[in-house]
């Protein structure tokens, strides 16, 4: 969210929109963005014919950006009725059981940092790196600030 000030001002001006806050987040960029299965039986998918025990690399983060799910998908939209769509945290049998947590923490974090650094920002110019991996996807570091009117505070 702090990717655009506006974002983050529009939940500080509102908390109510915590919650689609932080759906829209897991729709738009997941920390899960790949996961891996196996086909347990001969299946077909996407029109293509797969055999048992066939290796399946799922890209979870596309799924989120899917038009026929998901209208105007490259727009982050607090307002978007659809984030629960979302593959985030998997589906059916797959589906993580600790979900209802992560959100529940994700949304009290949030709550806590608006309340606390209504005017956090980004230091600019910085250039994100994210940990070497393919399944999990977070920067390994995040340099903010916090504005005051004219001051700064870091």
């Amino acid at each position: 969210m702090l990717e655009k000030s506006a974002r983050w001002d529009a939940v500080v001006a509102d908390p109510e929109l915590i919650p689609s806050a932080v759906e829209e987040t897991l729709r738009y960029d997941p920390p899960v963005p790949v996961w891996r299965r196996a086909t347990k039986r001969p299946v077909t998918l996407g029109g293509a014919d797969l055999p048992e025990g066939a290796k399946l690399f799922l890209w979870l983060a596309a799924s989120g950006r899917d038009a026929s799910v998901f209208p105007e998908p490259e727009t982050f939209d607090f307002y978007r009725a659809e984030t629960t769509k979302s593959l985030a945290f998997g589906l059916g049998i797959h589906y993580c059981l600790g979900a209802a947590l992560g959100k529940m923490e994700a949304q009290l974090a949030l709550e806590a940092l608006t309340k606390r650094f209504p005017r956090l920002r980004l230091v600019e110019g910085q250039e994100l790196s994210f940990h070497p991996n393919i399944s999990f996807r977070g920067p390994q570091a995040l340099r903010v600030q916090q504005t005051q009117g004219l001051q700064e505070v870091r």
